[in-house]
């Protein structure tokens, strides 16, 4: 059976002793008619998929710049 990537990361994540998620400015998105540059989302998912299994003592992220921090929105693109 093909496992989905997201399945793989997570199976993977329990192969490790610590994790290294470098959040980055990358993506542009438009607030209030203004351009704010945030983190990519699969990134975000990824601290938190890093978070839940290995916890906050073993996940460090690396800032690069990022002032701005992805709000949370549900799967209706609702702010949540």
């Amino acid at each position: 059976m093909v496992q989905l990537p997201v399945e793989q990361f997570l199976e993977n994540l329990l192969r490790f002793d610590a994790a290294v998620v470098v959040l980055g400015a990358d993506n542009v998105q438009k607030k209030a008619n203004e351009d704010v540059h945030v983190p990519r989302h699969n990134v975000v998912v990824e601290l938190g998929a890093s978070l839940a299994r290995l916890g906050i003592k073993r996940t460090f992220l690396a800032n690069m710049e990022c002032r701005v921090i992805v709000e949370p929105w549900n799967v209706f693109n609702q702010r949540v």
